[in-house]
């Protein structure tokens, strides 16, 4: 009897509905069409197939208001209009409810309005959701989650963003956008805007792991803020509870993952994220402490590939389970930081940077990296145009290594030790950097130009007398520092309030094949590597070449290093080059590239008849000089005969002279690298302009009264030939555009 009369209730449900929606049903399958979005005509279509499973196809223009639906089988809603079909919530509660292990998909619709006083905002999930082309906006809960709050062991719960945007959600808690206990995975998705009270203003993962990719943008989100919202619907005891949650993790905040599950985000977009308590502070934040106190036996592996980190950065963080949390960055950029931390923060944990470029961050704290009790690996990497006010480019302590191999430092300023400050404490032992085959460029500390400085402050109990090497390097070149690279900040102990001196040492150890501007580091003074400026050489990142009179050249120790920051072989010749940079010899002639006049075809012998830069065997016209040298000969030979011309207004050919030759190799250069046409265009109007006026001057057409006219005819011949040399340059270039 009872099985019947719910067989006759939902016969019941479906005949109301007809009014409503275009039915259609198999076997295997239920679809509803909704022709009609008012309430509760559509409220009872969606929840009859959150009931029984099925399709709705939406094909009126909305919105629709639900009053809370709970699906409990399978189920699919897609909006068939041109425009995302808005859905509401009637009242204060959130719109959707998924039972566990039930998969829900919602496609081309725009839930808004949805409220909590428990966890998700607008979706709670148990089961599985996937959402394609939906907007998620002005939800809002008192617990986790301002859109979706996922509650369920890793295995049982998930949600799948494509071409999504979650947008403006708050939470009194973590996840301003999404709370995660489950996976969640993104292709082209967008959370911006969204608010969390404590950790996690985009994404708080509890108990999930990520693969996020595909142009996933998480920015403008904000941590660590309890908005009026929040604070009208809570006793003054609860938001002080709140105040307590840890806040970290601005874009994304990882709690605790199984080791079996680790994270990833790849070609993934993360900037301008806030973390109130500390502003402009990490984007992402990696580590089980960040979520609270309890007990998690697992532990945290994350993967960011191909990113890009703008006014954000990336902290790791545990410090009470092993093993440790596990970062690992490849072919990133982390770009513009500011903030008090770092932009690549390390404690309690182990992270592995390769092919990383850390550029332009201005931070409070270290200037570009900072371990504290951690592993870090430096490699293939570029840390570029940083300054720190409270530490040095990269600054270690506490029983932390670093090893930067293969990568570049330039032009970084800090307040203490332009690329290290490393310093020792009350701790068993002190953090060490070790440099293998690395170049640190114009990099020094703001005080005293210093590149170098190492510390035994902040110690509160003596040590035994001891040498400490905080700093090593190896195949290493240091250069471009304007004060001594090695700098000892203080050779003391601070004890009760006052600074005692300590019978310990701290050095620099020398593991061999170091080129060192002096001998402040305890290591021989080398000769100046002549590097050429920072520029794209190949490979992933940006890199000092060396030029080929270099002292560099085959002067190194290889070590265990193979291959030089370009990912290019190592050595090439008689033995490896000092620093980042291996040069090469892709035709195997023997003649290295630098030194080579053709060094993509084997020619030993370098003949060269013409004297240009080009040898014969790849030179068109061996026999005449090509542009790249002859536009510099013409300026010389231009200048060598205006000087002898006796004329009292040198400057002013030389003048012309130079701003003609200086815009046609410009413009050579951006034919031969296939610059756009128009400046190669602007640069040979600008020679042209330029030349006209030379040949003024040089047939003593006078443009100036006090212009001396008398210019030897030998010498105005001489001239006149090398304009019309340089009218042929352009012709040439014109022909070419």
């Amino acid at each position: 009897m009872k099985a019947r009369q719910a067989h006759l209730r939902t016969l019941l449900s479906a005949t109301v509905l007809v009014a409503a929606v275009i039915v259609s049903s198999s076997a295997s399958a239920k679809t509803l069409t909704i022709i009609d979005c008012s309430y509760p005509a559509a409220h009872n279509a969606l929840k009859y197939i959150g009931k029984v499973g099925g399709t709705v196809e939406i094909a009126c223009e909305g919105p629709i208001d639900v009053d809370g639906i709970v699906f409990r089988r399978d189920a699919t809603i897609r909006s068939t209009t041109l425009q995302r079909t808005r859905i509401r919530p009637s009242g204060e509660h959130r719109h959707m409810l998924v039972v566990g292990g039930v998969k829900l998909t919602l496609e081309r619709l725009e839930l808004e309005g949805g409220r909590s006083v428990d966890d998700g905002g607008s979706i709670l999930n148990y089961g599985h959701v996937r959402l394609v082309d939906v907007r998620m906006r002005d939800n809002r809960t008192l617990g986790h989650g301002g859109a979706i709050a996922t509650r369920a062991s890793v295995g049982d719960g998930s949600v799948y963003l494509q071409s999504t945007e979650i947008r403006d959600n708050i939470a009194a808690k973590h996840g301003g956008g999404l709370y995660m206990e489950g996976r969640l995975q993104s292709a082209a998705a967008i959370v911006d805007y969204n608010t969390a009270g404590a950790g996690g203003g985009g994404v708080f993962f509890a108990r999930g792991a990520a693969q996020l990719s595909t142009t996933t943008f998480v920015r403008y989100n904000r941590s660590g803020t309890i908005v009026s919202w929040v604070t009208e619907r809570l006793s003054d005891e609860d938001i002080m509870l709140l105040k307590k949650l840890p806040n970290a993790g601005a874009g994304l905040a990882f709690g605790g993952l199984p080791s079996d599950l680790p994270s990833s985000l790849m070609d993934v977009r993360l900037y301008d994220n806030d973390l109130y308590a500390a502003p402009d502070g990490p984007a992402v934040a990696i580590g089980k402490s960040y979520f609270n106190d309890s007990d998690i036996d697992t532990f945290v592996q994350t993967a960011v590939l191909d990113s890009t980190f703008y006014e954000s950065g990336i902290t790791v963080h545990d410090g009470r389970y092993d093993p440790l949390p596990r970062l690992q960055v490849v072919g990133s950029e982390f770009n513009g930081y500011r903030g008090g931390g770092a932009p690549v923060k390390a404690v309690n944990s182990f992270v592995t940077l390769h092919q990383v470029t850390i550029q332009d961050s201005h931070s409070g704290g270290s200037g570009a990296l900072q371990a504290e009790n951690s592993g870090v690996v430096l490699t293939q990497s570029l840390l570029v145009d940083n300054m720190s006010v409270g530490g040095g480019l990269i600054t270690v302590s506490r029983n932390s290594f670093v090893e930067v191999v293969n990568s570049t430092l330039s032009s970084n300023s800090a307040n203490w030790g332009g690329a290290v400050y490393a310093r020792t404490t009350d701790d068993p032992q002190p953090g060490v950097v070790r440099f293998k085959a690395s170049t640190l460029y114009d990099t020094q500390d703001l005080d005293t130009g210093s590149v170098f400085v190492l510390s035994t402050d902040y110690s509160e109990t003596p040590v035994d007398a001891q040498t400490v090497q905080l700093v090593q390097l190896q195949n290493t070149i240091v250069a471009g520092n304007s004060g001594p690279a090695c700098r000892l900040k203080d050779n003391s102990l601070y004890v009760d309030s006052g600074w005692y001196p300590t019978t310990g040492a701290l050095t620099v150890l020398d593991g061999g094949g170091n080129l060192l501007a002096d001998d402040s580091c305890g290591i021989a003074v080398g000769p100046d590597p002549l590097l050429e400026p920072l520029d794209d050489n190949g490979g992933p990142t940006l890199t000092h070449a060396l030029s080929p009179e270099s002292p560099a050249l085959d002067a190194g120790v290889c070590g265990n290093v193979t291959t030089d920051q370009r990912n290019l072989p190592r050595p090439v010749g008689a033995g490896c080059d000092v620093g980042a940079f291996e040069v090469q010899d892709d035709d195997g002639d023997g003649v290295l590239n630098s030194l080579d006049n053709c060094p993509n075809v084997a020619n030993a012998d370098q003949a060269n008849q013409d004297g240009d830069t080009t040898g014969d065997v790849c030179d068109p016209e061996p026999s005449v000089p090509d542009m790249q040298t002859r536009i510099p000969q013409i300026q010389q030979e231009g200048e060598a005969l205006i000087e002898g011309s006796g004329v009292s207004d040198q400057d002013v050919m030389k003048d012309a002279l130079l701003g003609t030759t200086v815009s046609l190799d410009a413009a050579r250069r951006g034919a031969e690298e296939g610059w756009p046409s128009s400046y190669v265009q602007s640069q040979l109007y600008a020679a042209s302009t330029l030349l006209t006026y030379l040949k003024k001057l040089t047939a003593m057409k006078s443009v100036k009264p006090y212009f001396n006219p008398e210019l030897d005819a030998d010498t105005a011949a001489a001239l006149m030939d090398l304009i019309a040399e340089l009218e042929a340059i352009i012709a040439t270039l014109e022909s070419q555009l």
